[in-house]
Formats: C-alpha cells, sequence, structure tokens
C-alpha cells in the first residue's frame, strides 16, 4: 500500500486498504486492533491527500481513533485542509508523542508551523519548523518537509540566512535543494500545458468547480461559493467527469493531482 502511494497509485492503495480494513475487522488475533488502527489512519491520510474531506471524517469518527495521538494529528490536517487555522492549533499544540515517537513529533512541529503561517504568526511558524528540524536532522529525514507543499518550503527558505546552527542550516538547504530538483523532475515528466492531456479544456468556471469539489464542497455548497444553482453545479459536475473521464468525485481529485490542474 505504502509503495503503490509512493508511486501515485492512491485508487490502488486505497483498494489495498479497503480489503485489508475489512479482513482485520473480522481477525481475531490480538494485534489485530493495533493494525486496524493503522490501516485506518492511513485510510484518512490518503482520502485527504486526494481532497475526500468528507471520507476522512468518516474515518476520523471511529470510536477506536478517537484516543489516538496520530489520529488527532490527522484531525489537525484535516482542519488546516478546511482552512481552520485557530481549531487546528488548539488541535495539536497539546499532543504529546510517546517517548520514542520523534517521527510522530516532527509531523506535529510541522503542522504547527503550518498552522502559524496560516495565522499569520510567522516567529511561532519558525519557532515550530526549527524544532522540526532539529528533531528530523539525525535521522537526516527529506520527504516529510516536502510533502508539505509550498507554503513549508518557503518558510524553510526564509530561515535558511538566520540559521546560526551550521550543521542544521546544511541540512535546511539540503531539503530546498531536493526540493528544487524535485521540482525539475516534474517539470521533465509534466506536458506542457496542464490540460494538453484532456480532449476539451477546462473552462474557468469548471476549473473553479473542480477546486472545491477536491476540496470536499458538496453541490449546495459550491453553489453558495459561486453564487449559481446548484442544477448549474451538477451540470459542471458532469462537464468534469466527461472531460476528465472518470466517474466519480474521488476519480476526479486523483486525476485533477495527476494532471496539476490545481497548481495555478
Amino acid at each position: 500500500m505504502q509503495i503503490a502511494e509512493a508511486r501515485g497509485q492512491i485508487t490502488q492503495a486505497q483498494q489495498q486498504l479497503a480489503r485489508l480494513v475489512a479482513r482485520l475487522q473480522t481477525a481475531s488475533r490480538p494485534e489485530a486492533a493495533q493494525r486496524l488502527t493503522d490501516a485506518l489512519l492511513f485510510s484518512a491520510r490518503l482520502a485527504l491527500k486526494t481532497g475526500d474531506v468528507r471520507m476522512g471524517q468518516q474515518i476520523l469518527a471511529t470510536p477506536a481513533l478517537q484516543k489516538q495521538t496520530a489520529a488527532q494529528l490527522v484531525r489537525g490536517r484535516l482542519l488546516l485542509i478546511q482552512n481552520k487555522s485557530y481549531e487546528a492549533l488548539h488541535e495539536l499544540e497539546h499532543l504529546q508523542p510517546a517517548p520514542g515517537e520523534w517521527r510522530l513529533a516532527v509531523e506535529i512541529h510541522i503542522l504547527l508551523a503550518l498552522a502559524h503561517i496560516s495565522c499569520q504568526q510567522e516567529r511561532q511558524a519558525r519557532e515550530q519548523l526549527w524544532q522540526a528540524l532539529q528533531l528530523a536532522l539525525p535521522a537526516g529525514l527529506t520527504r516529510i518537509f516536502l510533502a508539505e507543499g509550498k507554503a513549508l518550503l518557503h518558510l524553510l527558505r526564509r530561515m535558511v540566512p538566520v540559521l546560526d546552527n551550521a550543521e542544521l542550516r546544511s541540512y535546511a538547504q539540503r531539503i530546498l535543494r531536493a526540493s528544487a530538483l524535485r521540482e525539475e523532475q516534474q517539470r521533465a515528466i509534466k506536458p506542457a500545458s496542464s490540460t494538453d492531456l484532456l480532449v476539451r479544456p477546462l473552462s474557468l468556471q469548471e476549473q473553479r468547480v473542480l477546486r472545491l469539489l477536491v476540496a470536499g464542497n458538496t453541490n449546495q455548497e459550491i453553489a453558495h461559493e459561486l453564487v449559481i444553482t446548484i442544477n448549474t453545479v451538477k451540470d459542471h459536475v458532469k462537464h468534469l467527469y466527461r472531460k476528465l473521464g472518470v466517474s466519480n468525485r474521488l476519480q476526479a481529485s486523483e486525476m485533477a493531482h495527476r494532471l496539476h490542474l490545481l497548481d495555478t
């Protein structure tokens, strides 16, 4: 599943997870409960990654996840996606990973940095990112930072000149070089235009609808946001599905990410 996810095969990874969850829910072995928790959390993260906010919410409502620190972390991520930055701060700032869960601690500091960025609290965001770098430095992690997108990397770029610790500054620069390399590789395989792979390009209004759809909004919410009727929204969604060659929201979200239709 992790391999499929790393390759960008999100639908395949989700199908594998669904089968695993179904097996674990009927398993009687003692270790099955923890494996089920891990599988549910991975499912929630994948749902959020594809923009399926409601699916993520449904998974996180599972009773077995209510008191899990890792689940609270995913809830914080959900709140950030929903632009509820102050609520995300409240969810994340009191999390205490168990001893030895240093990777979880790194992710908590990263998400706190993102929440502070969203709240325009630069000083606090820098403090949290500095702590994340300190914790991640011994293992030399890069992907955990790259996965969080441009806002975090922009903050890191602003921090590099004022990092007094030479080793930490070198580490931050290595992360930024890895980011630049990944962007070059993506440009090399990306079509000249994201819409070149579409038989018919998306209209400006269809692009707006797609962004709201991927963010997990209902048809009614999209209609309210764009000040159009719900029937007009349904027509746009139908046209989007036809142009993208998909049949549901999850597939539309995955295709939008694959074609970089949300990058601009």
